[in-house]
C-alpha cells in the first residue's frame, strides 16, 4: 500500500509504524474493532500521513496489522 503513497520517504514509514505500534499497545486490552478504530483516529490530522490515511486499502492495512500484532502476543 505504501507503494501507492510515499514509500520512498523513510520518515513516512517510520511515522506509520510508530503511530500504529503506540496506539496498539495503548488499546490492546480492548476488542478488535475498538483497537482498529482507535488506531484510525490516531492517524487523523497528521499531514505527513495524509496520503496513506486516504488510501482505499488503509482500513484493511490496519486490520491486518492488528491481527498480526494480536497473534504475536
Amino acid at each position: 500500500m505504501l507503494v501507492d503513497t510515499e514509500e520512498d520517504n523513510p520518515k513516512v514509514l517510520h511515522s506509520t509504524n510508530a503511530v500504529l505500534a503506540t496506539h496498539f499497545s495503548n488499546n490492546k486490552h480492548k476488542a478488535f474493532d475498538e483497537i482498529c478504530a482507535a488506531i484510525r483516529v490516531a492517524y487523523a490530522g497528521r499531514p505527513l500521513l495524509e496520503n496513506l490515511v486516504e488510501h482505499h486499502l488503509f482500513p484493511v492495512y490496519i486490520k491486518k496489522r492488528v491481527e498480526d500484532l494480536l497473534n504475536r502476543q
